[in-house]
């Protein structure tokens, strides 16, 4: 778990105590990890079962979870002995026969030639001729019901790339407007949903990934399968004549099959070239974690660059693994080029590294105004490491790039639908209260854009919104049939990235938004979310106590350079990635809650309620949480 959550690992700890309640005895004591803590992440599974997900965004420090898993398999393996014509393989044997490591490598100049006695998990067919080239647009018959997803993107373009904020101003934002023209239902979307957009690997990486490991761009790859070695050892027990691994193609599971491994590599379709496959679906230039050292140590040819990733993949060597890999964010391919003995086959490479993974982005547009686009509001990521060196976000500099004369260039995008809580009310009564700084505002452009009810409430609320969009009002009533809309938003300064003013000021001069504004530098005393929260308290109070608003957080949880700092996370996970959650995360969020609390602690005492206490404010908006009237949605 993570201590930053309020509610610290207490899923586990509720299931712990519940088991304990109805009579179960531990087979060990429970292991509280902290994924803040350098020496206490992830002690629940045994490091193989970690390893062989690539969990992300997870710190990897050893000093609990190795001991764990150790005393688990002795706890096992003393409740279940195995019987006495097995033993139990030293780690390394898991994926590489160590008795054969002399036969593997020794007197081979081309490593390549050999292929070690492992688990891979792919087999991959590889052909001298080209591939047949990607269609240039998407063909989507009228009677086309299948949505698209990760195993069938949509191929969309850039319609509008604008850059919101100056040019000489600290951070890039982006406006972009991404084309929906096809008629799909799938590409039908809802405030609060989301765009999942697979970025792609600049050109001249490519070439310089190919051709360190001597992998020609001209191929093509005419089969990737899975390699299912549960079935290969079922049937050497039953002595069945096929004594090789079991073969799961694409097509053997199917383009929609939404069970596939986020890191296996069965939605690539084939044939395809080489190069298409290193630029879209491999990423190279991600930060690699601890598996990728423990297994990349078995195809290094030296001596010395062996062990050396053995010790980073050691318990011992995961401070200095930090140190050189996570903290300076070096990428697959710069990790290769630094260690130039080790040259795995491709079969391995496919285990090495994990698939590019789609970012997630809150789309900031209504269907409803925009039926043929979406609209994303991005900063381009770009930071420093604490040895100077410069990155950037893959996915949001390739984004910033594009321009609709790029006609050529395809995003793949598919739509995730809003989730049951980070949605408007379904009822247009209940009055709505948003805080998003920054970015955060994405969402809730769309929020205040559309609405998702149904019959004459949305008609009227849509009417009302094309008519605010052409700034031309026709009819006041409206507003009284529609709860308050209440949005705090925040940013640096005023001048510099006040997103979408134009558009805030219409609906607030309307009389169909309460705006309220903190620009943080823009005086001497930092001004920020909150401090607008509490000089609002009484209409905060009156609106969650007395008319059943929901209050809604989005944005940047404002802890960025303590994630780089302590390199809890890849600098893909950097970008707008976001993840839903039900608990506080961050300054920002955190913040903002402790404001709430206030606001209601202040608003009772001026009642002349000293019957209520900040305890009681706090019982109460706990309550919002469980009701879902609280609901958060953050990102680093």
């Amino acid at each position: 778990g993570d201590s930053s959550y309020r509610l610290f690992n207490w899923t586990a700890k509720k299931l712990h105590s519940r088991l304990l309640a109805l009579g179960a005895t531990p087979l060990l004591e429970l292991a509280e990890a902290d994924d803040q803590d350098r020496n206490g992440s992830m002690s629940s599974f045994p490091s193989d079962w970690l390893d062989s997900i690539h969990w992300i965004g997870l710190d990897r420090p050893d000093q609990v979870l190795d001991p764990w898993s150790e005393r688990l398999w002795e706890a096992l393996l003393a409740r279940y002995p195995l019987p006495p014509t097995l033993q139990v393989l030293p780690a390394a044997q898991l994926y590489v026969i160590q008795q054969h490591r002399d036969t593997l490598w020794g007197g081979h100049s081309d490593i390549r030639a050999m292929r070690p006695k492992t688990a891979t998990s792919h087999r991959v067919k590889l052909a001298d001729q080209r591939a047949p080239t990607e269609p240039a647009a998407n063909s989507i018959s009228l009677d086309d019901t299948t949505p698209f997803d990760r195993n069938r993107p949509y191929l969309s373009r850039v319609l509008r790339n604008e850059r919101l904020t100056p040019s000489d101003w600290m951070q890039d934002v982006r406006h972009i407007e991404l084309d929906l023209s096809k008629p799909h239902q799938s590409l039908a979307y809802t405030p609060g949903a989301v765009a999942c957009i697979v970025p792609r690997n600049p050109a001249s990486e490519v070439e310089l990934f190919a051709q360190r490991l001597e992998l020609s761009l001209d191929s093509t790859i005419t089969e990737i399968a899975l390699v299912d070695h549960a079935d290969a050892e079922r049937s050497s027990r039953t002595q069945c004549p096929c004594n090789t691994a079991a073969i799961v193609s694409r097509a053997d599971r199917g383009c929609a099959d939404a069970s596939l491994s986020p890191n296996s590599f069965l939605h690539v379709p084939t044939p395809i070239s080489m190069r298409r496959f290193l630029t879209e679906y491999l990423d190279f230039l991600g930060t690699p974690r601890r598996f990728f050292f423990e297994l990349l140590a078995h195809f290094a040819h030296a001596e010395h660059e062996r062990e050396r990733l053995e010790y980073f993949a050691s318990s011992d060597g995961q401070d200095d693994m930090r140190r050189y890999s996570l903290k300076e964010k070096r990428s697959v391919l710069e990790i290769l080029t630094e260690f130039p003995s080790c040259q795995p086959p491709l079969e391995y490479l496919l285990d090495l590294v994990r698939p590019i993974q789609a970012r997630e982005f809150s789309i900031s547009s209504a269907n409803k105004l925009f039926p043929h686009s979406l609209h994303l509001t991005m900063l381009v990521v770009s930071f420093t490491t604490p040895f100077k060196r410069k990155r950037t976000g893959l996915c949001t500099s390739w984004l910033a790039s594009l321009s609709p004369e790029h006609t050529d260039e395809r995003v793949r995008l598919w739509i995730k639908p809003a989730s049951a809580t980070f949605r408007p009310p379904r009822s247009l009564l209940t009055p709505v209260i948003m805080v998003g700084p920054g970015t955060g505002l994405a969402a809730f452009r769309a929020f205040i854009q559309g609405d998702i009810t149904t019959g004459s409430s949305l008609e009227v609320r849509t009417n009302r919104l094309l008519a605010l969009r052409a700034s031309v009002l026709k009819s006041v009533s409206v507003q009284d049939s529609v709860g308050e809309t209440v949005f705090f938003f925040g940013c640096r300064s005023e001048s510099k990235d006040y997103f979408y003013r134009s558009e805030w000021e219409t609906y607030t001069s309307e009389g169909f938004l309460h705006m309220y504004t903190a620009f943080s530098r823009d005086q001497p005393n930092k001004r920020y979310v909150q401090h607008c929260m509490l000089e609002h308290s009484q209409q905060l109070v009156r609106l969650l106590e007395h008319q059943e608003a929901v209050f809604y957080v989005s944005g940047y949880e404002h802890a960025r350079q303590r994630c780089i700092a302590n390199l809890a996370l890849d600098s893909d996970e950097y970008e707008n990635v976001r993840f839903l959650m039900c608990q506080i995360r961050g300054a920002m969020p955190k913040d903002v809650r402790e404001a709430l609390v206030q606001c209601f602690t202040i608003e009772w005492q001026q009642r002349g309620e000293s019957h209520r206490t900040p305890d009681d404010a706090e019982a109460f908006v706990r309550q919002l949480e469980k009701s879902a009237r609280y609901v958060t949605e953050t990102w680093q």
